[in-house]
Parts: C-alpha cells; structure tokens; sequence
C-alpha cells in the first residue's frame, strides 16, 4: 500500500455486504466531522497484510495508511490511542473503529 503507516485500528463493519482488501473508505474522528483520506489495510489472523482482492472479516485488524502526507502532523496530534472513528462512505458510516496503536516516525520530530 502507498502511503505513509500512521497507526492501526480494530474495526468492526456496520454492514453485511462482501468487502474485499482494496476497498477504499475515508477515515473520520466522528460522524459531524471532515472525512481524511486514511485507508485501511486489513491483517489477516497471521498478523500479516490480505493479500489484494481477499475477503475481509466482518471485525478484525487493519493498518492504516495516510494518502495525503501534508495533514501528517495534524493527525499525529489527534490520535489518541482507545479513541474511536469511523470507515466512511460519503456521509454513511460503514464500521465502528478503535484505534490500538499509533505508529512514531522519527522525522515527526526533526
């Protein structure tokens, strides 16, 4: 996956529909709020990246990898470990998530 490794999340999907690794959602804070071009890339049991195409559980894992490298800085300082958000489809929510780890670059602090 392109994109920068930011932090990792367990989700749980709102929906029954079939998602496969590749799909893409937007990230949000919380349902009121902007949506961030965040995608998830879901680990298998393994702790191991689906490989494209594979079905996704209905809860698991996933890393998460910022598309848009500008707002770095600024969702570095709103992450905040056992906080909620949201996988978003425009306005819709698709799965309740928790974020559990928060990766740390050491360019953050240069």
């Amino acid at each position: 996956m392109a994109g920068t490794l930011l932090f990792k999340v367990k989700y749980e999907f709102l929906t029954n529909r079939e998602i496969t690794q590749g799909y893409r959602c937007d990230w949000a804070y919380d349902k009121k709020g902007p949506l961030y071009m965040i995608w998830p890339s879901f680990v298998g049991l393994d702790g191991v990246e689906l490989k494209e195409g594979d079905s996704v559980p209905k809860e698991g894992l996933a890393n998460m990898y910022l598309r848009e490298e500008s707002y770095e800085k600024f969702h570095r300082e709103h992450l905040v470990l056992d906080d909620g958000g949201l996988f978003m489809e425009g306005k819709t929510p698709i799965a309740n998530v928790v974020v559990i780890e928060v990766q740390v670059l050491s360019s953050y602090f240069i």
